[in-house]
């Protein structure tokens, strides 16, 4: 497994460093290292796997923007958006929507040599908007503004190999960074919703995924929809509760790629 810590300059620069490990299959573990790893085939020892979609179809599912089409198709409901295509832009938005997200409509952007992580933001009012809105790089745009979706959040973590889903668990968050919304530092297992499972395997099927994927949503408080908030076509940060639950991701991911796939959920 490729350490987090590597940066995607030195993957780029170092084209015999899977070589010299004689790595059988990669599993690179952050966006910036997939992407760097999909953008540099070379690194790739010819015998070892990448177990990922092609760079092309990665890219898509990690376009916050051109997602939100395919998750509607899949029966996911979407936050209420906006795109703002430029820092100078003039921005409409509903009192009732502050406070409002605003996501940069990808988390990683730059090259494979010099990669740039971003976050999503939350703007209380209108000089907070503009404030954040400079704060980003203009590679960050365009930036969904987005009404903001009150709820838990709940991950649905996929493996789909081959055309057909191999392993399935959900978690629900608890805590998160910062705690109005940010990255899930606590979470619980819970029972799979059928609704939800059709929802992301339909998801998966659109974009024709190959490897594993986290779709995130919010339980919307109201209505009780899943809404979609963004997809990972990688392995995720809370990959231990799954595996602690009975679903060993990595392994089940291996054994795809040697070919003696087996069928887990949770």
């Amino acid at each position: 497994m490729i350490p987090s810590g590597i940066p995607p300059a030195t993957l780029a620069r170092s084209p015999r460093w899977a070589h010299q490990h004689g790595s059988e299959l990669l599993l690179a573990v952050t966006d910036a290292s997939v992407g760097a790893l999909l953008q540099q085939p070379d690194i790739v020892p010819p015998r070892a796997v990448l177990p990922f979609p092609s760079h092309e179809r990665y890219r898509l599912a990690s376009d916050k923007v051109g997602m939100l089409d395919y998750a509607v198709q899949a029966g996911l409901a979407v936050p209420e958006s906006r795109l703002i295509e430029s820092r100078g832009a003039d921005v409409d938005i509903p009192g009732e929507w502050m406070p409002a997200v605003l996501k940069p409509h990808r988390s990683v952007v730059g090259s494979a040599a010099r990669a740039e992580k971003l976050v999503v933001s939350l703007a209380e009012d209108r000089p907070s908007l503009q404030r954040a809105l400079s704060a980003f790089p203009p590679e960050a745009f365009p930036v969904l503004l987005q009404r903001r979706v009150s709820g838990p959040g709940v991950g649905l973590f996929l493996l789909r190999w081959n055309g057909r889903v191999v392993a399935a668990f959900a978690h629900r968050r608890l805590r998160e960074k910062p705690p109005a919304g940010g990255v899930s530092t606590y979470r619980e297992s819970v029972v799979l919703d059928p609704g939800l499972f059709r929802a992301g395997a339909r998801l998966l099927e659109l974009l024709d995924w190959q490897g594993v994927a986290m779709i995130e949503c919010k339980r919307e408080e109201h209505s009780g929809r899943y809404v979609f908030m963004e997809m990972n076509g990688r392995l995720w940060g809370s990959l231990q509760l799954a595996i602690d639950a009975g679903i060993d991701f990595p392994a089940l991911l291996a054994d795809c790629v040697l070919g003696t796939p087996r069928s887990e959920s949770s």
